[in-house]
């Protein structure tokens, strides 16, 4: 929902820091130079939880661990039915993009 999305930094520039088999739900997601971080559980509980999409593989984010990149995203995989592996470096984003008036 946009209501517990607002706020969420770092969709931009996102990518998996390491290869995920295809059950792995603690996923390390770095965040490009010049790009906010992603909001943390501990920062803003109100927020969670939230779809990622990572190679047409949705995940639901629960919780996000770090406050440097990599973070560490703890994620239930396999939300829209896809099950795959991914490699390090795969674009991590939003599930659905949000307009915010």
């Amino acid at each position: 929902s946009v209501a517990k999305a607002v706020g969420l930094s770092g969709p931009e520039g996102a990518t998996l820091a390491e290869d995920l088999t295809t059950t792995e739900t603690g996923v390390d997601v770095a965040t490009a130079a010049g790009h906010a971080i992603w909001i943390t559980t501990a920062a803003n509980p109100t927020e969670f939880p939230f779809d990622i999409v990572v190679g047409g593989e949705s995940m639901t984010v629960t919780a996000i661990t770090g406050t440097s990149s990599p973070q560490t995203f703890t994620v239930t995989r396999s939300v829209n039915g896809v099950v795959k592996t991914h490699s390090t470096g795969a674009t991590v984003r939003l599930a659905e993009s949000m307009f915010i008036a």
